[in-house]
């Protein structure tokens, strides 16, 4: 009974302990979030008040006051007075986007946050040159993609692209989005122009689209896809390669046509379980209906 009560003791001496550090940690989350006397500052646009900032628990308080201050006014002219090179970086990529002036964004450290402050301009100003400040060619060729989806101009895609397949990857978006044959044609990259005409084959139900996949495996799994939303069992057997895809999809293809009698092209074995696979789909319609 002792025991029990000592272990009682030692439980509830826990929680308290865990309940304390939460509160202590929320207090202290809380205060961050929501720190008023910074928020007074900014709302008042005075570095005046920013300097005043109590910085023993938060070092980067008056740093991020300014930083603040600096893209509310968009005023670039505060971002050099900032110490810590974060919020450097951050002023001048939040005043850059205020301002619209990519001449800013050379400033921000961080590449992938460069790329975005040169990007997000670039298609703010409809001005796709505005990549090329961009060094690194990946980043650089991600902002052309950016923008062409942006613009909803297929023709952006042909900006210059220096990447592996950049280009074939931007119009694979369009065609994909647009579901549009004619663009997958464009792509280079026999793998990406696969994967292009499997996406928009489903996406039309259009089972020739199957046909003009080079790989294998894709070409039958395209085939398979189609013939489950068209119910087609002509579809099923464009299916070369293994015989176990094709079983599947003739099974698939009775479920949506709703038919136990497509189930008779297969084995006696492969048939029973193919014509409960349909019941149990009428059972749950039925239910669901």
């Amino acid at each position: 009974m002792s025991f029990t009560k000592s272990k009682n003791k030692s439980s509830l001496r826990t929680l308290i302990f865990l309940l304390i550090l939460f509160c202590a940690f929320f207090i202290s989350a809380c205060e961050f979030m929501f720190d008023e006397e910074l928020m007074a500052a900014v709302r008042k646009g005075s570095l005046k008040m920013c300097d005043e900032l109590n910085t023993s628990r938060n070092p980067t308080r008056i740093d991020d006051c300014y930083a603040q201050i600096a893209a509310k006014k968009g005023d670039e002219d505060i971002c050099p007075k900032i110490k810590d090179e974060s919020y450097k970086s951050q002023c001048y990529e939040q005043v850059a986007l205020k301002n619209n002036d990519a001449d800013l964004c050379k400033y921000v450290t961080a590449e992938m946050n460069k790329r975005e402050c040169y990007t997000n301009i670039a298609i703010g100003k409809k001005n796709s040159n505005i990549c090329k400040e961009i060094t690194e060619p990946a980043f650089r060729d991600q902002c052309y993609i950016d923008f062409a989806k942006a613009s909803g101009n297929v023709k952006d895609c042909y900006a210059l692209m220096t990447e592996s397949d950049s280009q074939d990857l931007c119009f694979a978006w369009f065609a994909e989005n647009k579901k549009s044959e004619e663009i997958c044609a464009k792509i280079l990259n026999q793998g990406i122009k696969d994967d292009c005409y499997q996406k928009v084959a489903i996406a039309t139900q259009g089972n020739l689209l199957c046909d003009k996949i080079q790989l294998q495996s894709k070409k039958d799994q395209c085939n398979f896809e189609v013939a489950s939303q068209m119910g087609s069992v002509e579809t099923c057997n464009k299916i070369d390669d293994g015989k176990q895809l094709w079983i599947t999809c003739i099974k698939q293809v009775a479920i949506t046509q709703n038919s136990k009698a497509i189930c008779d092209v297969l084995s006696p074995e492969e048939k029973k379980s193919c014509q409960l696979q349909v019941e149990n789909a009428r059972a749950v319609s039925a239910a669901e209906n």
